[in-house]
């Protein structure tokens, strides 16, 4: 089978499908013309872009704000930035598993996990990733609790905090986070690591680590599961491209995990 270019998407698409739901309808008019006219706005000014769309001047530097750029100049360098060619974009069939090509179906698992590592930076964790690395460097006392496939996410974050310094206790299974539970004190933190945010074992435990006073943090792929919406601070990975994706969700949690345990060392240093 002859390979196809598959391009990534311009990170500037991935921040406004992300923000899509948040914007107002008049930023929306502003996305909608972005989308249909990329090439146009990197020659327009915010006056010609507020006229077109009609909108205020401050609608359009606001819809930039709303995906994270600093303002209408910000933007159309991203713009332009996506418009050239780009040697990273890289050559694999449009799907896996179809072709006997061993190759292939390693250079389109690679893919995958590309698009999920991007994706997860385009989430806006920044507030929550502040919130966590904080507590947990108050913590008296660090659990970190995962079941099932999360048990491996779990032993990797321990690890790691490790080498930053940081003593945490896995907490794999019920019987452990029960007595997890039974020791916590107040600004103590519970570290849950849940891909889809639903286990049982997990939903049982959580709000008596709350109860105790005990800071939550949920690394999660799904934000609004139940998981993530009785936990404190929330940080989101992406979840994959495909349902069927036998490990991509994961490495979004295992970047975020590790990312965490960076942003503590950066901080232990300054302290």
């Amino acid at each position: 089978m002859q390979p196809m270019e598959v391009k990534l998407t311009p990170e500037w698409e991935r921040r406004l499908t992300n923000a899509l739901q948040t914007l107002t309808i008049t930023e929306k008019r502003v996305a909608d013309y972005v989308t249909a006219h990329r090439d146009r706005v990197e020659g327009m000014s915010i006056v010609e872009i507020a006229d077109v769309t009609q909108v205020s001047q401050a609608t359009v530097v606001r819809f930039c704000h709303r995906i994270g750029y600093k303002g209408l100049k910000d933007f159309k360098i991203a713009l332009a930035l996506a418009s050239k060619p780009h040697a990273s974009n890289t050559y694999l069939d449009d799907s896996v598993g179809d072709s006997s090509d061993t190759a292939s179906v390693l250079r389109d698992t690679i893919r995958r996990y590309i698009a999920c590592l991007q994706d997860t930076a385009m989430i806006g964790n920044e507030q929550a990733f502040e919130a966590a690395v904080s507590a947990i460097i108050r913590a008296e006392k660090l659990d970190i609790y995962g079941v099932g496939g999360s048990v491996s996410s779990v032993n990797l974050a321990r690890h790691m905090l490790m080498k930053v310094g940081i003593r945490a206790n896995e907490c794999t299974n019920y019987q452990s986070q029960q007595v997890s539970v039974a020791t916590l004190e107040k600004n103590d933190v519970v570290l849950v690591v849940t891909n889809m945010g639903e286990s049982h074992e997990l939903l049982s435990v959580v709000p008596m680590a709350k109860a105790r006073g005990a800071i939550v943090i949920c690394v999660t792929c799904r934000q609004q599961s139940r998981i993530a919406q009785i936990s404190d601070i929330v940080l989101v990975a992406a979840i994959g491209l495909l349902p069927d994706t036998l490990s991509a969700p994961r490495v979004g949690i295992n970047v975020m995990l590790d990312a965490l345990c960076h942003g503590i060392r950066r901080q232990v240093l300054k302290m």
